[in-house]
């Protein structure tokens, strides 16, 4: 913890604040704060050097009172305030039992004692809206944005015919929340997506790095759900609306997925699949390709990423008559039983340097399964327009703090499963309306 204690060294004030009895610290490792400055394009000492984000960053990783992994696990669905004004922690469990701050940090060690207090080790460091905006006061996000290594050692320096870019990342909606028919989606107060249906997921949209309040709305515009999520350079994320207003357990969920390119000799023969099981009532489940253990014992709110390897049969002559027994074959069944099978899908399901989204959604009564697609070769001949769409923007909104413009990356949807209701004509132009 070297780093935060630099952190923490660099304001007297609130150094001497945490000498107080009865506190508690949320302590990000020196990783995190490594994986922050990276983030950021910038390094630690310039963020050191700032008294204010200073300040701010340690108050709000700083609760009052002695608060247990016990106590923690206690308030998990609550909020939690933090010593930064009107700033609070939202606390969940996870699928691995581990306690997750706002959704995405993890508590990986707790109840570490201290003369005065407890300290929880984090793998990340925690952000909101107030230090997002000291962030951005400096101008941190306008540094240029590295293309040699997602991991610089130091900070780039703009050429005279270097192009500043500005940190982005991209994210989506998914609504698998079972008993609601409809809901609306509205970032910073602008409707993203309008009475999208159950089962729906949107499109990619590219915005500026930052914190993003994320409001979910009934279709009789009631809040269900407020959320801040945080959006750093390159991420891309699926938040999905999961569990359901019966049971009090309706949450956002961000899965962060993984678009990294796949590498030149396993490009031809390789698919990413992400995995996410999103049905509140139904048990465990164990993911099968072509009859290989892939994913095992992953339950509600879990995910995973695996990559699968895809046979290649350009110089089978017999190519077509056998490509849906040669292609891998999902299954899905429920965990340590083999053969209670819950979906099977044969065929030639998965495409080379391509990446899917499996969603396992419903009730347990009522399953359904999705797959959504973007292919490497999609995502490549986007690169360049989305780039240059992303320059306009910068420009168009005039460096604000939260942006406006987005730029859609190019998704190609499967059909929902055939018990769906097919939309007429009327409904299609509604369906596309709601997603402008």
């Amino acid at each position: 913890l070297a780093t935060l204690a630099q952190f923490i060294d660099a304001a007297p004030e609130v150094r001497e604040a945490l000498q107080t009895e009865n506190v508690t610290l949320l302590a990000p490792t020196n990783t995190a704060f490594e994986n922050l400055a990276s983030a950021l394009n910038t390094p630690l000492s310039e963020l050191i050097g700032s008294v204010e984000i200073v300040t701010a960053l340690i108050n709000y990783h700083t609760l009052d009172g002695v608060v247990s992994d016990s106590t923690l696990r206690t308030r998990a669905g609550q909020v939690i305030p933090t010593r930064l004004t009107n700033a609070f922690v939202g606390i969940s469990i996870n699928a691995e039992n581990q306690i997750v701050v706002n959704n995405v940090v993890e508590i990986t060690t707790a109840d570490i004692g201290a003369s005065n207090g407890r300290v929880h080790i984090l793998n990340d460091v925690l952000l909101n809206r107030v230090i997002d905006n000291l962030i951005d006061d400096l101008n941190f996000t306008d540094l240029i944005v590295p293309n040699v290594s997602s991991t610089p050692t130091a900070t780039p320096v703009a050429t005279a015919t270097s192009t500043p870019q500005t940190a982005r990342g991209s994210l989506r909606f998914a609504h698998l929340a079972s008993d609601i028919d409809r809901l609306t989606v509205r970032v910073e107060g602008e409707t993203l997506a309008d009475n999208i249906r159950f089962g729906s997921v949107t499109d990619f949209e590219m915005r500026r790095q930052g914190i993003y309040t994320i409001e979910i709305l009934s279709e009789d515009n009631r809040t269900l759900l407020e959320r801040d999520v945080t959006l750093l350079n390159n991420d891309t994320l699926t938040l999905a609306v999961l569990g359901s207003l019966g049971n009090n357990t309706l949450n956002l969920v961000t899965f962060a997925e993984d678009f990294t390119p796949f590498d030149t000799d396993e490009r031809d023969d390789s698919a990413r699949l992400t995995v996410i099981h999103a049905i509140e009532d139904a048990p465990s489940v164990d993911v099968y390709i072509s009859d290989a253990l892939e994913i095992e014992d992953l339950a509600f709110t879990g995910f995973d990423i695996i990559d699968i390897a895809i046979p290649d049969d350009t110089d089978n002559e017999d190519a077509e008559e056998d490509e849906e027994n040669s292609a891998p074959t999902l299954l899905i069944t429920e965990s340590g039983d083999e053969e209670d099978i819950l979906f099977a899908e044969n065929g030639n399901l998965f495409a080379p340097a391509s990446y899917h989204l499996v969603l396992l959604y419903g009730t347990e009564d009522d399953a359904e399964l999705a797959i959504i697609t973007l292919s490497e070769a999609d995502l490549a001949d986007e690169e360049a327009s989305e780039e240059e769409a992303t320059q306009e923007a910068d420009v168009d909104d005039n460096n604000e703090a939260t942006a406006t413009a987005t730029t859609p990356i190019l998704v190609t949807n499967t059909p929902r499963p055939t018990a769906t209701p097919v939309p007429t004509d009327d409904s299609d132009e509604d369906e596309e309306n709601s997603d402008d």
